[in-house]
């Protein structure tokens, strides 16, 4: 093997490992780097959600409380005062989604 041959051999290896400590160092700072970019990305959604939290117990909750105090809201849906938006009263009895008992239990004596 000549002289040239050795120089060439000698000057590929340095370039290699010039190569892979590039390679190694490139990645430690893109690695860094996107490190910092999610944590502060995760503190502006923190904050965002916080000043929400914030912005609805402090402003939203004390005029809900004051209309719950004058407005009553009724469950069941059994006391409206006007029925005449109810779908079954606009069908009359061709309302077939709801299942007689007596039919029902024709049903089961006649298929038994």
């Amino acid at each position: 093997m000549g002289l040239k041959a050795k120089f060439n051999l000698v000057i590929l290896a340095a370039f290699l490992v010039g190569l892979a400590l590039a390679a190694a160092l490139s990645w430690r700072i893109v690695q860094d780097n996107a490190r910092r970019e999610v944590l502060q990305e995760a503190a502006i959604m923190m904050a965002q959600a916080s000043a929400v939290r914030d912005y609805t117990t402090n402003e939203i909750d004390p005029l809900l409380t004051e209309q719950l105090k004058i407005r009553l809201y009724l469950q069941g849906g059994g006391a409206e005062p006007d029925q005449s938006r109810r779908p079954r009263d606009r069908l009359g009895d061709r309302d077939h989604r709801r299942v007689q008992p007596q039919s029902l239990a024709h049903r089961i004596d006649h298929h038994a």
